[in-house]
């Protein structure tokens, strides 16, 4: 999507068009959402969005699969998601959290649109490669692909994408467990750089600045504002005197304000 559209506002969440739920759908990987998780849902044409908040999971009846509840905070509507149609959200790219780390639970629709750039960048190249491998072994009937055939892909590949440094014999097999064992929903967060992580692998804003971020969001839908709106809170309240200046907000606002969501 472009990054130059300005999205408009829904005014009730019939304006989305959401996806209809699919009669027997097969089982799907459930979601990681927390309580009063937020995201962005847009509607087709990506030109219009709505706040929601995770309010928890429901099932009317033991044979019925568990739907999510989710509060537009524009009129307090509540909206009931299966998994099924969260997923189809999430490969339409109409999904996406308001404020998402770049780290931690990976199971979010939407989340690789945490990732920063030079993250994104390296783990397109690796879903290249990913993707050349499955091609080859479906196109050729195989289950299994030896060394000279994962060599053969790697080449072809990199000559598509323009890559001059092309993963090496380890690489094959980490981009092949990761393709089988990732996130099935939103894969390229599977293939997701966490080097600059490592030591604290996590996060942490604290649950404080989690308030400050809602609060923020909340306050903005209540003034018809968008994410500017939140932004401009944010960097208000973590000034000295401000709403949330001890809470630790200033120590993490260039992270959280540097996001392009």
């Amino acid at each position: 999507m472009r990054d130059d559209i300005i999205w408009q506002k829904i005014k009730t969440y019939h304006e989305l068009d959401l996806p209809p739920d699919r009669e027997n759908a097969p089982t799907i990987q459930a979601w990681e959402l927390k309580d009063r998780q937020q995201f962005f849902i847009l509607n087709p044409r990506r030109t219009k969005y709505g706040i929601f908040s995770f309010g928890g999971t429901l099932q009317a009846a033991k044979d019925s699969n568990p739907q999510s509840e989710f509060t537009h905070l524009g009129t307090n509507d509540r909206i009931y998601l299966s998994d099924w149609q969260i997923s189809e959200l999430a490969r339409a790219k109409r999904i996406r959290p308001v404020i998402g780390p770049t780290d931690g639970a990976r199971n979010v629709p939407g989340s690789s649109f945490a990732l920063k750039p030079n993250q994104r960048k390296k783990a397109v190249t690796k879903l290249a490669y990913a993707d050349g491998f499955e091609t080859f072994m479906r196109e050729n009937d195989l289950r299994s692909m030896t060394d000279e055939q994962k060599a053969q892909v790697i080449k072809k590949v990199a000559a598509e994408i323009g890559d001059d440094k092309p993963p090496g014999r380890s690489g094959w097999y980490k981009i092949i467990r990761i393709a089988r064992t990732g996130n099935q929903y939103d894969r390229l967060v599977s293939f997701a750089d966490n080097d600059a992580a490592k030591g604290n692998r996590r996060l942490r804003y604290g649950p404080t600045t989690n308030d400050a971020i809602i609060d923020a969001a909340q306050a903005a839908v209540a003034a018809r504002g968008d994410w500017k709106t939140i932004r401009a809170l944010l960097e208000k309240w973590s000034k000295l005197g401000g709403r949330y200046y001890h809470s630790g907000l200033p120590r993490v606002q260039r992270r959280v304000l540097s996001h392009p969501h």
